[in-house]
């Protein structure tokens, strides 16, 4: 009995023993993971991952600026190419116009003053075509001696309400000198486009008592109407041709 009571007792301080000794081994394995050595190996496998990352960042961006640094040295090539183009047209260019300058110099010391004259001729006819393409005359409109701007304004609105479009109001003016004769009408308007709307519905005029026996016309230049009754002239005599062999 004693025997069997002291095996026993060996037993279970042997049991206690690997107890002791198996607490004492975590509690050293875990005072040593706090460690400043464990830690720092922790931390190195941290920091070497986001080095990799950062790394692998930078290939990236690395790769997207040597793409885009292609891209724009291709547009530089490009444009140095255009630039030569154009720098070579404009010195075409300006050899031509040194050529042509030169052509007109020998072409003024030939005809003197006479080409600046008509020059200034053609120049300034067609100034005044411009000038004139903007305005319409209106003949046979009831005229009076007594005859006031107000009347003249109050007439013009007429005559316009019954050609029926809108318009801006023109600038208005009689010419000549009252001498008993009905004077015509200048109308200016702001735009060529009012002058051919006129035109269109001048026609309308029929329509109205008052204005039944009134007609309007573009207001030409000299040169203008001396072409134009060169044509009419040339369409009367080529009819009188065509008669005559029919």
């Amino acid at each position: 009995m004693d025997q069997y009571k002291i095996r026993m007792g060996t037993s279970s301080l042997k049991r206690n023993n690997r107890n002791i000794q198996a607490n004492h081994g975590e509690h050293i394995y875990n005072n040593l993971t706090r460690t400043s050595f464990f830690s720092g190996l922790t931390n190195t496998r941290d920091n070497f991952t986001d080095q990799s990352k950062i790394i692998k960042d930078l290939q990236i961006n690395v790769s997207s600026l040597s793409l885009a640094y292609s891209i724009f040295n291709d547009m530089i090539h490009k444009f140095n190419a255009e630039l030569i183009k154009v720098k070579n047209e404009r010195d075409t260019m300006a050899d031509e116009i040194k050529m042509l300058r030169g052509s007109i110099d020998g072409i003024r010391e030939s005809f003197g003053r006479k080409l600046d004259d008509s020059f200034y001729d053609v120049a300034s006819e067609v100034q005044e075509r411009y000038e004139r393409s903007k305005n319409v005359l209106v003949f046979h409109v009831p005229d009076s001696k007594e005859e006031t701007p107000q009347m003249l304004r109050a007439l013009v609105v007429n005559l316009l309400k019954v050609l029926k479009f809108k318009y801006d109001f023109p600038e208005i003016k009689r010419l000549g000198n009252y001498r008993g004769l009905y004077r015509p009408i200048r109308m200016v308007f702001k735009s060529n486009d009012y002058v051919q709307m006129v035109l269109k519905h001048k026609t309308k005029l029929h329509t109205s008592e008052f204005f039944k026996n009134t007609w309007i016309g573009e207001d030409r230049t000299i040169n203008q109407r001396l072409e134009f009754k060169s044509q009419a002239r040339q369409s009367l005599e080529t009819r009188g041709n065509n008669k005559i062999q029919d």
